[in-house]
């Protein structure tokens, strides 16, 4: 993956996050599509890095291996940043200890749309 037309790290970046193919690899990776968080920390993470690597990364069209080492850095690694502000808390979540605070299902007095976040939380966790 070579961008270019790009020559600054942040024109760079800017080509990475309209980038659809590159975008659906890493679903495919992840096995999801709810991958919002992880782009943005990864975006955080390419900015964070000195101008030269990612230029020169990009002109010897490494960057895609680049990218991915950190998306799967991130994204299975147990300690990463990632992991800790995204998928560890929610791991925690399930449909019995949602409903038991949002309402059951048998319940009558308990709105449909707390059900629908019960489902969509306990869903989001796999």
């Amino acid at each position: 993956m070579y961008y270019k037309e790009c020559h600054t790290k942040h024109d760079i970046i800017n080509a990475i996050a309209r980038d659809k193919k590159l975008i659906k690899e890493i679903e495919g990776i992840c096995k999801t599509n709810k991958i919002d968080d992880l782009l943005q920390e990864l975006y955080v993470i390419l900015l964070g890095k000195d101008d030269a690597l990612i230029i020169g990364l990009n002109k010897r069209s490494e960057l895609k291996f680049y990218i991915i080492r950190i998306v799967i850095s991130q994204y299975f690694s147990k300690s990463s940043k990632y992991h800790n502000l995204f998928r560890k808390n929610c791991n925690h979540l399930s449909f019995d200890f949602i409903t038991e605070y949002l309402g059951d299902e048998r319940n009558p007095e308990h709105g449909e749309n707390n059900l629908e976040l019960a489902r969509s939380l306990d869903a989001y966790k796999e």
